[in-house]
């Protein structure tokens, strides 16, 4: 994409880049359901601050 980001992608294209992002840092490794589900119960616990009374 260049500066005007005129260019229009799909969801495919968008996850083609994903996952040639994920792959040329070797983070497969950590795309399992453990990890996920620890990732996500701690960006969880984060938006939940913002509620606390």
């Amino acid at each position: 994409m260049g500066e005007g980001m005129s260019e229009l992608l799909t969801i495919a294209d968008l996850t083609a880049r994903i996952r040639a992002f994920v792959e040329a840092r070797d983070w497969k490794q950590f795309h399992n359901p453990k990890e996920m589900a620890v990732a996500l119960t701690a960006e969880a616990g984060e938006l939940m601050q913002s509620y606390e009374l």
